[in-house]
């Protein structure tokens, strides 16, 4: 008996160092198990089981990389030092790489990424300034890129004709970066754009006419860079643009009157701009708008109750905009509205009073007001509200026993509003300012 267990023993044994090892699960349960690990257990040590694993993982298996503050040196310095070793498990598998709050992507880090993830298809490293441009020419060798985030990368004109040579890209967001007309040349060529982010690159009229010709931008942001009215026009003339941010640009009345041409937008953004009642009079004729960024504007009434023709509207944006409480009574018969930020209004509890007979809010701003108690009681209300920003208003602990009973609320950021320590319902997720 001893010796049959000995000889069944030794031949699972030589199944399990032979080929039957390599089969030892059906293919979709290793493909099933790999979807429950972290990228780092697949990519490190599932590939090197066996040659079925590795096949698997270079056929099927699809990571998306994030690396948060701190993670990012560690393992940037990890794949340098085993490049030899392991370039081929890197080479599969990996199809999004973020760096999120890090400062460590230098050009030396971006060739490292380069080698190691060269079937990239997208790639997020923003707000790198040691970047730069020979970074950029590093990258530029992904030639898989669909998607690349350099936004405030220390890259200038240099940078973005190595970039203009990744054909594929679908997204680009280059803001925040030196790039100015003699770059925007060789971004300009990049046909297959759906969606380009050029804030703040020193651009002029002449970079504008390049982007009037790329009629495939269905979003376009550009930010921080003076708009003429010849700007607005090229503008006007992508047809399919659904989504705008032309904030901070000091585009003019003129200037608003071509945005109009733009009939399949829905998302718009016009921050900082001094807008006046003429100019919202050309804004609310855009009546398919549903997304409205109007911050940092003066709105009087008559303003106001332009803007409550948009009757499309589902998210509004009015903060800073001195706007009273008689103008948000022109406001409040917007009934398709979700979201509204009225912040930093000097609003009293009459204007909330108005406000909560929006009852198909599901987020409310209203941050840095006069609301007391009251004002907290008439939120309340707001049987549908679910995220609240109700910071630095002093509600105090009778204002946030009001709050507490909103049972679909899930998010407050109640900073400054003087509740002391006060007993929130588990459900409620509450967020402070930094």
């Amino acid at each position: 008996m001893k010796k049959r267990m000995r000889e069944e023993f030794d031949r699972n044994s030589i199944m399990m160092e032979g080929k039957e090892y390599d089969n030892l699960f059906p293919d979709d349960i290793c493909e099933e198990i790999m979807q429950w690990l972290a990228w780092k257990e697949v990519l490190l040590n599932c590939c090197l089981i066996s040659k079925q694993w590795f096949t698997i993982a270079k056929s099927r298996y699809r990571a998306s990389i994030q690396l948060t503050y701190g993670q990012e040196k560690l393992w940037l310095c990890f794949i340098k030092e085993q490049q030899e070793g392991i370039s081929r498990i890197f080479n599969i598998g990996v199809d999004s790489f973020r760096v999120v709050g890090s400062y460590f992507i230098d050009s030396i880090n971006a060739e490292i990424i380069s080698k190691s993830f060269p079937n990239l298809k997208r790639l997020e490293i923003g707000d790198n300034q040691q970047f730069g441009d020979c970074g950029a020419e590093s990258i530029s060798k992904i030639k898989t890129l669909t998607s690349l985030n350099v936004l405030d990368c220390g890259i200038t004109s240099k940078g973005a004709e190595f970039i203009g040579l990744l054909n594929g890209l679908t997204y680009l967001n280059i803001g925040n970066n030196k790039i100015m007309d003699s770059g925007m040349k060789f971004i300009g060529k990049l046909s297959s754009l759906n969606v380009l982010q050029i804030g703040s690159t020193e651009i002029t009229s002449e970079s504008f006419k390049l982007v009037g010709c790329m009629k495939g931008l269905t979003s376009l942001s550009i930010y921080s860079n003076p708009v003429t009215i010849e700007d607005a026009k090229s503008i006007s003339s992508i047809h399919g643009l659904k989504s705008l941010n032309i904030s901070n640009t000091g585009i003019s009345v003129e200037g608003l009157k071509y945005l109009s041409a733009l009939t399949l937008l829905t998302n718009l953004s016009l921050a900082k701009n001094n807008i006046t009642n003429e100019g919202l009079l050309s804004i609310s004729q855009m009546k398919q708008i549903t997304k409205l960024f109007l911050q940092h504007n003066v709105i009087d009434c008559d303003g106001a109750q332009l803007l409550s023709t948009m009757t499309n509207l589902r998210l509004l944006n009015i903060s800073q905009t001195k706007i009273t409480t008689e103008g948000i009574k022109h406001i409040t018969s917007l009934k398709n509205i979700t979201s509204l930020n009225i912040s930093i209004n000097q609003l009293n509890d009459e204007a909330l009073k108005l406000v909560s007979s929006m009852n198909q809010l599901t987020n409310l701003s209203t941050h840095n007001n006069k609301l007391t108690s009251e004002g907290a009681k008439h939120i309340s209300q707001l049987n549908n509200l679910t995220e609240l920003n109700i910071s630095s208003n002093p509600v105090r602990i009778e204002g946030a026993n009001y709050l507490n009973q909103m049972t679909t609320l899930k998010i407050i950021n109640v900073s400054n509003c003087r509740t002391g320590i006060f007993q929130w319902n588990n459900n409620i997720d509450l967020q402070f300012d930094d």
